[in-house]
């Protein structure tokens, strides 16, 4: 850059250099400048953004401590209490990382109860019904190598209406001839 503005200006080598460092500057500056504006067209500061993030963030902080049952903070006395008829009750906060990994949970039991009943189509043999059947022992035995949770995924499929099996629950060793009916 400093080659042209030397021969354009007829200046030295080391004042054609300060020239364009200058204009470089002040094109940097420009840039900073245009791009710091906010919808209004007003300045805005990056220093005054970090200021109001921090704002924010420090405020939204304060509005949930004041909900916040186990909160060491005065002035908690803002806690919502819900009613059991109440369709927020025992429910986490609309949005919350708690709701969203709720949801994620629920889709991955889901998808082990799914898995679970394809092993059972699988190993499993008709009945007079036509349902595929297989007892507790043989479906632990190959269950477990997919997951450890094989009595807990039973009962939420039986749960769901998927299932069906004798007792309340399944224990190894004891309960390794009851049958399990898969009803879908």
């Amino acid at each position: 850059m400093f080659h042209r503005i030397h021969k354009q200006y007829s200046l030295s080598v080391g004042e054609a250099k300060l020239k364009a460092f200058f204009v470089a500057v002040t094109r940097f500056l420009l840039q900073v400048m245009t791009s710091n504006r906010d919808r209004d067209g007003a300045w805005a500061s990056p220093v005054g953004d970090l200021r109001k993030n921090w704002q924010s963030w420090a405020q939204g902080h304060v509005d949930y401590q004041q909900h916040n049952p186990f909160s060491n903070e005065k002035g908690t006395t803002l806690t919502v209490h819900y009613q059991r008829k109440d369709p927020e009750y025992g429910r986490p906060t609309k949005g919350s990382n708690t709701e969203q990994r709720g949801k994620e949970a629920h889709m991955h039991l889901g998808k082990e109860v799914q898995e679970l009943c394809l092993v059972i189509k699988t190993i499993g043999e008709k009945g007079e019904d036509g349902k595929p059947r297989v007892t507790f022992g043989r479906l632990f035995e190959a269950y477990v190598t997919i997951s450890n949770k094989v009595v807990g995924v039973l009962l939420r499929a039986r749960k769901h209406g998927l299932v069906q099996f004798e007792g309340e629950m399944l224990w190894q060793g004891r309960d390794d001839k009851v049958v399990i009916t898969l009803l879908e």
